[in-house]
């Protein structure tokens, strides 16, 4: 089948896709609008949830809630301890403050992403995702052992540019390399 064509091509009209010109412009306005916006990293922060302490905890915006009543320390990492570990993401610790294993409950871990969701590029924050790391993570990123991550279930929620899954006693929670960091948990929301 041979479809008829212009025999003046130079004068021929162009052809348009019905709104795909006006598609384009919204992305082009989209990705500008992003570029234009400043990145906002979580500040550093620590708190205790659970035990004698609240059940909850924010800290800027990372939520944690306890299921036990087991009293747990938790820290978000500033951003250049997070970069140190070469991790594309937050960096929260969770630490049991009870002597020995760090037991069975989990905690419940909300992370708003709005500040940095545009941080690595568009649809980032549709490929989030939180992850357990070994205690070692900070003391010896480069280690090869140091650097497993194992996937937390978790859920992206767009509507409210938040990231939450819950972290338990099926993660890692790593005895080697060092006394305290067998009761030590680090939780990554990124791109592991």
């Amino acid at each position: 089948m041979h479809r008829d064509r212009p025999k003046d091509v130079k004068n021929a009209a162009p052809r348009r896709l019905p709104g795909r010109s006006a598609q384009h412009a919204a992305a082009a306005q989209r990705a500008s609008a992003l570029a234009d916006k400043a990145v906002r990293w979580p500040a550093a922060a620590d708190g205790v949830v659970g035990g004698a302490g609240p059940r909850s905890l924010s800290l800027g915006p990372v939520a944690v809630t306890a299921s036990s009543s087991s009293a747990r320390r938790v820290r978000v990492l500033d951003r250049a301890s997070t970069d140190r570990t070469g991790v594309r993401g937050v960096l929260v610790e969770i630490a049991s403050m009870a002597a020995g294993p760090s037991g069975t409950s989990p905690q419940r871990i909300s992370v708003d992403y709005s500040g940095f969701g545009h941080a690595y590029g568009a649809n980032w924050p549709s490929r989030l995702r939180m992850f357990a790391y070994p205690g070692c993570l900070l003391t010896t990123p480069k280690l090869a052992a140091c650097q497993v991550a194992t996937p937390i279930a978790s859920k992206v929620d767009p509507a409210t540019q938040t990231v939450t899954g819950t972290a338990s006693a099926t993660q890692p929670a790593q005895h080697e390399h060092g006394g305290g960091a067998g009761r030590c948990r680090r939780v990554v929301v990124g791109n592991g």
